[in-house]
């Protein structure tokens, strides 16, 4: 596991790839361990239900039910107490841990005998005791409930595996340094199926990765642009400002602009980003003090630390001014007023920040203030500080100077290199011997990426051409991230050999650049799902379509690919009735990390499974057979009985919903039941799934 590095801050509110979930790739049908990743993040759990003690699925099912709701409003013990009144109810009895990140370390609750190992680089200890043959107490038993608990600081050169009796130490001890070593989903499930004492066993890594992000999931964009800062604090501050900046009500729309993704010769790199918003566009100086500054507005300087340890530096006011008179000419391709695009800001980003500024006058002032065109604020002060100075150039009317589609426009200035690029060269952009056309195609592109019309350059066969756009708001290098953006074309690489290639869209080429992944990609015929539904197609060929879609997922399974985003804009139905399942740019490849905050925002939250969208938890084949299930109620009935996974929790609880939905559907309760679980150990994968589907009528 390579170190992890925390840089001196607390990351408890930002969000982190910090547990992963992992279980054997083969899970018997009794299988009673129950692994689950709360959707923040920052709390794991591990249920071993005692052999014989329990029905399966349903307590199972119940089990993963309740964790859903828990997440949010209960502390580790009281989970357990509900967890154990539960069980007593049904008869039942578990093993259990939780596991929190709260500020710098990891908190562990528990009762029974599960394993929590520390891998360090020289050995593996076992941290709750002895482990135990036989748990002495569990959740479920009669007579008072007796919980461990421990908290471990957090440790950059350790690892720890949360582990079921399933996993035994000796084996891991014999396996320690590939485990230490291992860090990807792949690697830690073939180390588990090494050193258990059965099929039945689980693991949860912690911590996999910190920090693979600053893009939070609620964002409803990703607002950068190009590659950013490299330094950590810079990203963080970036990152602060964009929170700042969706949580105001004026700022729709806008865009941070690294400066070394401006394609102009005499792009200059005086400054941190360029802030391109509704009310101005602004070069970006970011501060990270965490001390004492004073800031004397008419000197070149500027005054770091305490009494007793202090240093000047140059006055960053100053040198974003000299930013700005190179930026003055720059023509930014719309006509606003220039004074709101030359408007710089100084952003002191440290949360802790002391910031005094000493006017000409001698006056002390705290933040915000302003400078001649420069703003000094911090993250939140900055939007409003904007806001108040555009008016005051522009008159105090209600709407902002600078439109959506405007401030698009400056982006695309920006990245072409100064005036707008002429289309006709643009045109002539050649992506692995295809000709790649000038805009995007609006219906097929997202936030995440974007597809053009292109066609090869031999043949004139028509293409797609999709663009994805590295970040650099990431741990990751660079390469890694283009690694991750060009799952796709790795993915569609190794099915071009399976029997069912047909029914998948083909890989044709790609590039990268130093700022962008392209993936070619055959341009497939046919309609969108939902389209085709509303040809209204008797049931018969209804039956049939899914039938076909049943064993595109069975090959898929078979070489345990996960598409993880199965809807009905990424199934194409041809001609002849046949699906075709296309747009595997977010498909789980286990030695891949997990995918980017951008990738999340384009799921279709209608048609994932829960674990889908929960950062950490296991992926399988299971998690496309849930996305089938949506795809059949949408299919037999032309309407979906619930949005999405959240809400299935809280109306397909009772009975009459199911009987209500097998008459609807035309198919067995028990079929969709199954097909929809919320628990991915019960639902029917590869030829099971097919076997299933293949007797409807």
């Amino acid at each position: 596991m390579k170190a992890i590095q925390l840089a001196g801050h607390s990351y408890s509110e930002l969000p982190g790839v910090i547990f992963k979930a992992v279980l054997p790739s083969q899970l018997a049908q009794e299988f009673g361990d129950i692994v689950w990743v709360s959707s923040t993040g920052r709390r794991a759990v591990l249920i071993d239900l005692v052999s014989g003690s329990f029905t399966f699925p349903d307590t199972v099912e119940k089990i993963t039910d309740l964790l859903q709701h828990f997440d949010a409003r209960l502390q580790a013990g009281e989970l357990l107490h509900e967890l154990h009144t539960f069980l007593q109810r049904k008869g039942s009895q578990a093993v259990a841990a939780v596991v929190d990140w709260q500020d710098e370390a990891f908190s562990c609750t528990w009762i029974g005998n599960p394993r929590l190992y520390k891998l360090s680089e020289d050995k593996v200890e076992s941290l709750l005791g002895p482990p135990e043959i036989q748990p002495m107490t569990t959740l479920g038993m009669q007579g008072e409930l007796k919980l461990g608990s421990a908290i471990f600081a957090y440790q950059s050169e350790c690892v720890y595996w949360l582990a079921s009796d399933g996993l035994a130490l000796s084996a891991l001890e014999q396996q320690h340094q590939k485990a230490y070593a291992a860090d990807n989903e792949l690697q830690w499930r073939q180390l588990g199926e090494l050193c258990n004492t059965g099929d039945d066993w689980s693991v949860i890594i912690f911590p996999v990765q910190l920090r693979s992000d600053f893009k939070k999931e609620n964002w409803p964009y990703d607002p950068f642009v190009g590659a950013q800062e490299e330094r950590e604090h810079e990203k963080r501050g970036l990152a602060a400002i964009a929170d700042a900046l969706f949580a105001h009500p004026d700022f729709t729309g806008f865009k941070i602009v690294g400066s070394g993704a401006i394609a102009r010769a005499n792009s200059t790199r005086l400054v941190d980003g360029y802030l391109i918003s509704p009310w101005g566009i602004v070069l970006l100086e970011l501060k990270d003090h965490s001390v004492a500054v004073e800031l004397k507005l008419s000197s070149n300087r500027m005054w770091v630390g305490g009494p007793e340890k202090r240093h000047d530096e140059k006055n960053p006011v100053t040198n974003v001014s000299e930013a700005l008179r190179a930026f003055g000419n720059w023509d930014v391709g719309i006509d606003i007023d220039d004074r709101l695009r030359r408007i710089a800001a100084v952003v002191f980003t440290h949360p802790q920040a002391q910031v005094n500024c000493i006017t000409p006058e001698g006056n002390e002032q705290k933040l915000p203030q302003r400078y001649g065109d420069v703003l000094i604020s911090t993250p939140e002060t900055l939007g409003e500080q904007l806001k108040n100075y555009a008016r005051s150039i522009i008159g105090k009317r209600k709407s902002a100077p600078i439109s959506i589609e405007q401030i698009e426009q400056v982006v695309a200035v920006f990245r072409g290199g100064g005036d707008a690029v002429a289309e006709e060269s643009v045109e002539k952009r050649v992506v692995d011997n295809y000709r790649m056309g000038a805009e995007p195609i609006a219906a097929e592109s997202t936030n995440y990426y974007q597809v053009f019309q292109g066609h090869s350059i031999a043949r004139g066969t028509p293409v797609w051409i999709k663009r994805f756009a590295l970040s650099a708001l990431s741990r990751e290098s660079l390469e890694r991230n283009a690694q991750n953006l060009g799952r796709e074309a790795e993915a569609l690489r190794e099915l071009v050999t399976s029997e069912y290639m047909p029914r998948v869209q083909r890989y044709l080429g790609g590039e990268k650049t130093d700022e962008e992944v392209f993936v070619v990609l055959e341009q497939v015929k046919g309609v969108p799902l939902d389209e085709w539904l509303k040809q209204n197609p008797e049931r018969a060929r209804r039956i049939q379509l899914l039938k076909e879609l049943a064993k595109t997922l069975a090959a898929l399974a078979e070489l345990n690919f996960v598409h993880r985003a199965l809807s009905p804009h990424n199934i194409r139905v041809q001609d002849n009735d046949m699906p075709v399942v296309i747009n595997f740019e977010m498909c789980r490849l286990e030695h891949l990390s997990t995918l980017p905050i951008s990738g999340r925002y384009a799921l279709d939250r209608r048609f994932v499974a829960a674990e889908t969208n929960q950062v950490g938890a296991q992926i399988t084949p299971a998690s496309d057979t849930y996305s089938f299930g949506r795809l059949v109620c949408l299919v037999l009935t032309d309407k979906l009985q619930f949005d999405t996974y959240a809400e299935q929790a809280m109306v397909a609880r009772s009975k009459q919903f199911w009987s209500d939905l097998e008459q609807q559907a035309g198919i067995a309760a028990h079929d969709l039941r199954r097909i929809l679980a919320p628990s991915p150990v019960q639902r029917p994968t590869g030829q099971a799934l097919l076997t299933m589907v293949e007797q409807w009528q």
